[in-house]
């Protein structure tokens, strides 16, 4: 299928209108957790003339690989535990970065490039983009672009909304900036369970092409995320599955 194809399983708000070729979208939106609205609106609005960007929640493979991404930083709370777990552990990750963040951190950010862990926008300051003007949707992909290329060299491929929600300007932008929408199909609950309960739920769960998400910034419960992460990536590989970037997953 061509990279620039619309993948069944994305979703927009009922109400978007397409006519004459080009959509118009109201503000409204579809919450990635939100499956039942997400299957109607990919099958009632799932026209390549919408957007003609990947939306992603796992890889079509039938080969045994998770690619584990983490949300929302660099923080110096968390990253950098994290990065220590996964040099020692000799996996590579995806991290989805706020550009404000990128801009405070600096060293931090160039440790995950340092790790060869992949980089993807998450936006410039985790703004929660269905309810946001085009213009300012287009600016906090920009900036962290800008960001992330000054820093590394590299211009990053991947975008995920902050907090899953997917509006018809976001998809109009990514489209625009020739981004594929990356979401997830499984995700660590830290509030939910302790890391035992989080290895189990993964574990119970995992299936070839899974996107894991993780978070290495936020309130204390992700620090139950963090002590999982150890003995989730020997379960993980106890079963066969080999950890890879969100861009390898999807080549695969």
């Amino acid at each position: 299928m061509d990279r620039r194809s619309f993948l069944k399983g994305a979703g927009i708000s009922a109400g978007a209108v397409v006519a004459g070729g080009a959509a118009t979208v109201p503000r409204q939106w579809v919450s990635h957790d939100d499956i039942d609205n997400r299957t109607y609106a990919n099958e009632r609005f799932g026209d390549p003339r919408l957007t003609e960007t990947r939306v992603i929640w796992k890889a079509p493979t039938t080969e045994k690989l998770i690619a584990l991404t983490f949300d929302d930083g660099p923080m110096p709370k968390y990253t950098p535990q994290i990065l220590d777990i996964l040099a020692a552990k000799k996996v590579r990750a995806t991290f989805m970065v706020v550009g404000e963040r990128v801009e405070a951190n600096p060293d931090l950010f160039r440790r995950e490039m340092a790790g060869k862990h992949e980089i993807g926008n998450h936006t410039w300051t985790h703004q929660n983009l269905p309810f946001a003007e085009r213009g300012v949707v287009e600016r906090e992909m920009r900036r962290t672009d800008e960001i992330v290329e000054r820093l590394s060299g590299t211009r990053p491929t991947l975008f995920r909304p902050p907090r899953g929600c997917i509006s018809g300007d976001c998809l109009t932008v990514a489209s625009r900036l020739e981004y594929d929408v990356l979401m997830w199909s499984l995700r660590l609950h830290e509030a939910a369970f302790d890391a035992a309960g989080n290895v189990a739920h993964v574990t119970d769960n995992l299936v070839p092409g899974t996107v894991l998400l993780a978070h290495d910034y936020g309130d204390a419960s992700r620090a139950v995320g963090l002590r999982a992460l150890p003995d989730l990536i020997d379960a993980v590989r106890d079963r066969g599955y080999e950890f890879v970037t969100a861009s390898e997953l999807l080549q695969a």
